[in-house]
């Protein structure tokens, strides 16, 4: 878990502005109809 926690502090830290502002349109105009959740 230490390391998920890590890993997202430094994407914060690298991420440039036109990213973050990418990744928020994509947020907001995803509307899935499913979620599939599987294991290898």
């Amino acid at each position: 878990m230490k390391k998920l926690i890590e890993g997202i502090k430094l994407f914060r830290q690298k991420a440039t502005p036109r990213q973050l502002q990418q990744f928020s349109i994509l947020a907001l105009e995803q509307k899935p109809d499913a979620l599939f959740i599987a294991c290898s």
